[in-house]
């Protein structure tokens, strides 16, 4: 891997960043504007109140599912059982802390976060306006030390 050339997804996280935490997943909706990132096998996450991201993750897999849906136990016994587990575990967790899924009608991405190959980032970067949506940064700026991303 060449850091310096390496993109890492940067998405805010708001509220779901601890279930993200929890559960190695995150989801977020599929074709809604704002959250149309471009193929990435690295993601970071931006906390509330300046946007500190903490991990880097490699991304296994993506699955397309609508969290509404009355028949989602057959739609997830196509997935990893594993990946299927922890996706329950996550929509139920988001319904109970009322967190939720914002958008009815919508299908949400979820991400499979390998719990294994992660990189801790220490210094807690951030960038100089936590704004919404999806932001690119290569590996090299995450692990540089720097606090302030540009």
């Amino acid at each position: 891997m060449i850091a310096h050339e390496v993109e890492v997804l940067s998405v805010s996280a708001g509220d779901t960043i601890l279930l993200t935490k929890k559960h190695f997943i995150h989801a977020c909706p599929h074709h809604r504007r704002g959250y149309q990132y471009k193929p990435s096998t690295f993601i970071t996450f931006r906390a509330a109140q300046g946007g500190e991201m903490e991990f880097i993750y490699k991304i296994k897999n993506i699955v397309v599912i609508d969290p509404f849906a009355s028949n989602m136990d057959k739609v997830l016994e196509e997935v990893e059982p594993d990946f299927s587990e922890r996706i329950k575990s996550y929509h139920a967790d988001r319904l109970i802390t009322k967190i939720g899924f914002e958008y009815k009608n919508e299908l949400y991405r979820f991400y499979d976060l390998d719990q294994n190959d992660i990189i801790e980032l220490k210094h807690l970067p951030k960038p100089k306006n936590n704004n919404s949506g999806g932001w690119y940064y290569t590996v090299e700026q995450l692990v540089s030390g720097e606090k302030i991303i540009k």
